[in-house]
């Protein structure tokens, strides 16, 4: 996460979860991370070396974090961008206002110190109610 420039403050592992894409002799080229807040997650990194980009393992690994996060009964996965918003709508993030996402994620070092309240915030439906 910090080769691409992503922030690794306030990581906790009691609730984080990592997808992680290894590419020739297990050198690790992508890394999706998602934190939980019940009944909401949070994305909070998706960082991938500049020579595996355009492969779709990105792609792959968001996938891989939206099926584990609605299999343990995430509803909604947040994240926070500041220039890959064109990215992430592709793959069914919309923008949304910064306080629709609950106030432990808001209370996250990611949402109150890590990222300014310029940045967009996007979310994605999971598991509808009822």
């Amino acid at each position: 996460m910090e080769a691409s420039g992503l922030g690794i403050q306030g990581l906790r592992a009691d609730l984080l979860g990592f997808h992680i894409a290894e590419l020739e002799g297990g050198e690790i080229k992508e890394i999706a991370c998602r934190e939980s807040y019940r009944p909401e997650g949070l994305l909070r990194s998706v960082a991938t070396l500049p020579d595996a980009r355009g492969q779709g393992i990105g792609r792959a690994l968001v996938g891989a974090v939206e099926t584990t996060a609605a299999a343990e009964g995430l509803q909604r996965l947040f994240l926070l961008t500041m220039d890959a918003a064109e990215y992430f709508g592709g793959l069914g993030y919309h923008p949304v206002p910064r306080d629709t996402a609950g106030v432990h994620m808001q209370a996250s070092v990611q949402f109150a110190q890590m990222c300014p309240s310029s940045v967009i915030t996007m979310m994605r439906v999971l598991v509808r109610d009822g």
